[in-house]
């Protein structure tokens, strides 16, 4: 590593390294262009070599084929060992007209290895043994080929004697060109070690001193010796060096100028600083700016903070050891943020109460006022503000409210006293009002009831007198036929009287709450088919239908089932009493849901008896389950006490369920009644 106070050595200049650039570009282009200069020269020696074996053959071919054509075996080894030793000739090979190698000589190449194989001339032809170490021959490498033919004439006509291949190679162009190539390397050599030494003397003078000059004029630079730091650089006109030699005096100038202003700027800046520091220190609350960011960091905070919150104002400093969000009380935290950023969005000023955990963990209220800081683009750099100790304003505001609380409760509870009061005046007055109203109506139920039933009483017991009277006066005269039809009357009289009575003794058992009921779970649909059979006989006497329509649902629930079979008896004996011959009475079960009295919805089960009479008056369809109430129809002379659907009425809701009558729309009435499948047993 080199120390940055290192002398700067000639290796290390950029001259040097100028240099180096240069000189491997000049090393690079003269290697390349002596390499392009010796493969021209590669190529023209291979061209000249071929010219050459072409003339061999012409001085050669005329020879060979005298020898071959007289047998002279040792002109042709003469002739051949002269051959080879031309310069361009590095092997020979001749064969005769039938293809057989009679002559063989020359440097070849064997399973890699080289070497001179000597001459082997018969021109009988050569042994297979003399032959062997051709068959792959290689005339060395990047081997040079000229094969032509040779011929005698005799007797004006060419007698082919055979054919003869010389072989040549790059090491006869190596002879050749070696010494120019040396020239040549030698030449570049001594061009580059001068122009190296050349270049390195005038970059030295030209660039690493005027460089150095600078470098070392800035190194020794600093606050002290600005005035006195000059650069001078001797070279020949005005270039690059001495346009960097004025650029650097001047930038020296205007350094020394600017660290003046700005000594004198900071002496004003403290100035102010000190002013400023005393007005925010008299400022009664804590004065702060904080960037506008996730943490909201904190750039300046007054020392006024550690008496407000128990910490050193160095500690909230970009959030040091504390954030200001960190000291709002977790309750209030949500509320600050949203206040301040819709203040931001507004441009508003910020102003908002909230809390803050003291060091101690005591709560204190403070009142912070503020407003945003924006750049020259419209977006928020800072929030400043104020932030006060309202402490004990609001302590004071709290004992207050709580003082107006307390007067406000107490007015509360002296208002409801009275209120009461007048309740109970006016409740007691609507009790005696009420005890009136309820002795004047059991007056006049009592007056109602005793008309009635003295009305129900006296008709059959006129009838029963007046029956027995015909029986006394005439039974003498009459047959007996007629005396058992009155003896008859006055039984059928009687039972109804007694149904009346046990009508009356039910209906006053049920209201009274004394009549005892056997809850048990019971099969309604069974009930309902028990009670219709008692009715067979009649239904066909009178000639009406009866249809039951029985769904796949449950049908157990739990009731008394003689009083359910005593409803379900009452609905069917009403429905055959007055459904005219050839109609139908329909019976049906479904399930459903009842609401009870303490809007609890529970599952139950539905059941409809409707006919197909005349129906039921629209202002009797409540008043119809009321004591001795009857429809105009059954007054008609159909019979009936009026009290049968009042006890039914009296059954039903003794079961926690719901009793109604309605029309059907194409005609005739519908009687239902609706029962939970669970009862409260306890």
């Amino acid at each position: 590593m080199i120390k940055s106070n290192a002398p700067i050595t000639i290796r290390n200049s950029i001259a040097t390294r100028l240099l180096k650039i240069v000189f491997s570009i000049y090393l690079i282009v003269a290697v390349s262009v002596t390499i392009s200069h010796m493969v021209i020269e590669y190529y023209n020696q291979k061209d000249t070599i071929k010219s050459e074996l072409v003339e061999i053959q012409k001085s050669i071919s005329q020879g060979l084929a005298v020898d071959i054509w007289q047998m002279n075996q040792e002109a042709l080894l003469s002739r051949v060992e002269g051959i080879l030793k031309l310069p361009v000739i590095t092997g020979i090979k001749i064969q005769n007209h039938k293809g057989n190698i009679i002559a063989l000589g020359g440097v070849i190449s064997h399973d890699g290895d080289i070497g001179d194989v000597g001459q082997h001339i018969d021109i009988l032809g050569l042994s297979s043994e003399e032959t062997t170490i051709h068959l792959d021959e290689k005339y060395n490498f990047d081997v040079f080929i000229h094969k032509f033919p040779i011929s005698y004439t005799f007797q004006k006509e060419a007698k082919k004697q055979g054919t003869v291949t010389l072989y040549s190679n790059t090491t006869v162009i190596y002879q050749r060109v070696k010494l120019g190539f040396i020239m040549l390397v030698v030449n570049a050599i001594i061009k580059t070690v001068a122009l190296w030494f050349i270049f390195l003397y005038f970059s030295n003078i030209l660039l690493r001193k005027p460089l150095t000059a600078i470098a070392t004029a800035t190194k020794n630079i600093n606050l002290k010796n600005l005035d006195s730091v000059k650069v001078e650089i001797k070279t020949p006109g005005r270039n690059e060096l001495k346009v960097l030699e004025e650029s650097f005096n001047s930038m020296i100038g205007s350094l020394n100028k600017s660290i003046v202003e700005r000594e004198h700027a900071e002496e004003l800046m403290r100035e102010s600083e000190e002013r400023y520091s005393t007005l925010v220190n008299n400022i009664p609350g804590v004065s702060y700016r904080c960037a506008y960011d996730r943490h909201s960091t904190m750039e300046f905070i007054s020392p006024e903070i550690e008496k407000l919150s128990g910490y050193l104002a160095t500690d909230f400093i970009h959030n040091h050891v504390h954030s200001y969000a960190s000291i709002i009380h977790y309750d209030d935290i949500r509320k600050v943020k949203n206040a301040v950023k819709e203040c931001v969005n507004k441009k508003e000023t910020i102003a908002i109460e909230y809390r803050i955990i003291h060091s101690d963990g005591d709560v204190r209220w403070v009142y912070d006022k503020g407003q945003s800081i924006f750049n020259e683009n419209g977006d928020v750099r800072y929030l400043d503000g104020v932030v006060i100790d309202i402490t004990q304003r609001k302590k004071a505001e709290q004992a207050l409210l709580e003082v107006h609380n307390q007067l406000e409760q107490k007015v509360i509870e002296r208002t409801k006293a009275l209120q009461q009061e007048i309740d109970e005046r006016k409740q007691i007055e609507y009790d005696l009002l009420e005890s009136r109203k309820e002795a004047e109506f059991a007056n006049n139920a009592k007056s109602e009831f005793l008309s009635n039933v003295s009305h129900e009483f006296r008709t059959p017991m006129h009838q029963i007198l007046s029956y027995s009277k015909f029986g006394v006066d005439k039974i003498d005269k009459v047959k007996k036929e007629k005396l058992h039809h009155y003896f008859m009357k006055i039984g059928t009289i009687g039972k109804n009287l007694l149904s009346l009575l046990n009508n009356l003794l039910d209906l006053s058992k049920l209201e009274s709450g004394k009549l005892d009921y056997d809850l048990q779970k019971m099969d309604l649909q069974q009930i309902i088919n028990n009670v219709t059979q008692e009715f067979v006989s009649l239904i066909d006497e009178k000639g009406v239908i009866l249809e039951i329509m029985e769904g796949n649902i449950l049908t157990e629930l739990i009731c008394d089932e003689q009083k359910i079979g005593q409803v379900v008896r009452n609905y069917i004996s009403n429905a055959v009493k007055f459904t005219p011959k050839d109609k139908k009475i329909f019976i049906s079960i479904e399930q459903s849901e009842l609401r009870k009295a303490d809007n609890k919805i529970v599952p139950a089960l539905l059941i409809n008896v409707s006919d197909q009479e005349i129906g039921i008056p629209d202002d009797e369809l409540e008043s119809i389950f009321d004591k001795f109430v009857q429809s105009r129809k059954t007054k008609t002379g159909a019979g009936g006490t009026g009290l049968g659907l009042a006890i039914c009425k009296e059954i039903i809701e003794a079961h926690n369920g719901k009793i109604w009558a309605e029309n059907n729309p194409e005609g005739g009435a519908m009687f239902s009644f609706m029962l939970p499948y669970e009862q409260n047993t306890e």
